[in-house]
């Protein structure tokens, strides 16, 4: 395995990878591992030490239960990823190009999540049996009643969703004379969908979040709170959209971009922009019941929140990134700095396992740090405790996923290219 040339890529700087994708993929990743070893805590303790939990947790590592934000950068990353090759090809978009991209989407995306689909759904059979096929087929999400089999599933079928309406965003695009402003109205819209979100369901926004854990109907709010905002395909698209605005300007103003960018005011400019977003969009400590956001609580502030946070975190995310790839000024040549370490790239360039079999390997770090399967017998979790379940998960999941990707995902994803390139010969 280890002279396996996929094994080998895995680790290696290749000059067509983007080293602050690669990062931001990595970061979003390990997030969204770190945010569930929190709240996976929550799951061990009784209701009173979850509250004393919540209460007591260092304001250091509140952004920590913001992790699932990991989920908006991968929208982000996504839209980018995708949108530069489809836009620079956009003249020429037809049938035959939307055909290949539903090719590639299938060969990149499904043989791995089918994997996955088999394994979860075998280790519970008598519950998960029932809405076996709806996840096959990608549509449960869209049928009242039917559970998610995979503990992150919700967020592959959005996006699998977005990839399917893309072809026919992009047909609208290539027909437009005004096409930065008609992604630009996508995220504009996104807005409006989560108000009227919210507007259906006063009860979503005239409680305080922390509900999701303290309150006596928590499984009651939180059920709510994913159906109609956090596993929405209709109020997640936001940094899906700013993704595909961030590929457009690569590609059609990328020398504009550059120039702007030679000149240390606006870059300087543009990185306090980009942190200020970027923090705000994480930072707010909306999880913790004594801080100055629930003091006094404003439902007005906590709907303007909900409809905004996530589309303001991606706005700063994008123009971070921008400087990275552009801008020769200290604060983004630092990032640039961190961004070209090779520690992030196998987190990267195994992204897509990691994310799909985390939840089992958090389960095993438990195990193994807490030397007990019974956690009535755990009372308390202390931070290097949480630590070390952070690292233990990260570190089993990565080594789990490197045969998934050389002997599955990999060749799968060369086979769905092999045949795009047959085609449209």
């Amino acid at each position: 395995m280890l002279k396996n040339k996929y094994f080998q890529d895995i680790f290696a700087f290749k000059s067509a990878h983007d080293s602050v994708i690669d990062a931001v993929r990595a970061m979003s990743v390990l997030s969204i591992i770190a945010f569930h070893v929190i709240v996976g805590v929550t799951q061990i303790y009784d209701f009173q030490r979850t509250k004393d939990y919540i209460l007591n947790m260092p304001a250091l590592l509140q952004p920590l239960w913001q992790g699932e934000k990991g989920v908006d950068a991968f929208f982000l990353i996504s839209a980018l990823v995708l949108g530069l090759p489809l836009f620079s090809k956009i003249e020429s978009f037809d049938w035959a190009a939307t055909l290949t991209f539903y090719r590639k989407r299938f060969f990149r995306i499904y043989p791995l999540f089918l994997v996955a689909l088999v394994l979860y759904t075998a280790a519970q059979w008598s519950y998960f049996g029932q809405y076996f096929f709806t996840n096959l087929l990608l549509i449960n999400n869209l049928i009242p009643g039917h559970r998610t089999i995979i503990p992150v599933g919700w967020s592959l079928l959005v996006e699998v969703q977005y990839y399917a309406v893309l072809p026919a965003f992009l047909w609208l695009l290539k027909k437009s004379n005004n096409r930065a402003l008609l992604i630009s109205a996508g995220i504009v819209v996104s807005f409006f969908v989560c108000y009227w979100r919210l507007s259906a369901h006063n009860d979503l926004y005239l409680r305080p979040l922390t509900d999701i854990f303290l309150a006596e109907d928590h499984s009651k709010f939180t059920a709510l709170i994913g159906e109609y905002l956090y596993e929405s395909n209709m109020t997640r698209f936001g940094p899906f959209a700013i993704g595909l605005l961030l590929a457009y300007f690569k590609v059609f103003y990328e020398r504009q971009m550059k120039e702007i960018f030679s000149r240390t005011g606006p870059s300087l400019l543009i990185f306090t922009a980009g942190v200020f977003l970027f923090s705000l969009g994480l930072c707010i400590p909306v999880y913790d019941p004594q801080s100055f956001y629930y003091n006094p609580f404003s439902p007005a502030w906590n709907a303007f929140y909900l409809c905004t946070h996530r589309q303001i975190f991606a706005f700063g995310l994008a123009l971070l990134m921008v400087g990275s790839w552009y801008s020769f000024i200290s604060p983004f040549a630092f990032l640039r700095r961190i961004s070209n370490s090779r520690f992030w790239l196998p987190f990267s360039r195994l992204s897509f396992p990691i994310y799909l079999f985390h939840f089992p390997f958090i389960a095993v770090a438990a195990i193994m740090v807490f030397g007990t399967t019974n956690v009535k017998e755990i009372s308390t979790v202390g931070f290097f405790q949480g630590f070390s379940l952070f690292v233990l998960a990260s570190v089993l999941t990565l080594l789990f996923s490197i045969p998934l990707h050389i002997y599955i995902e990999r060749p799968l994803i060369e086979r769905g290219r092999a045949k795009s390139i047959k085609t449209m010969v």
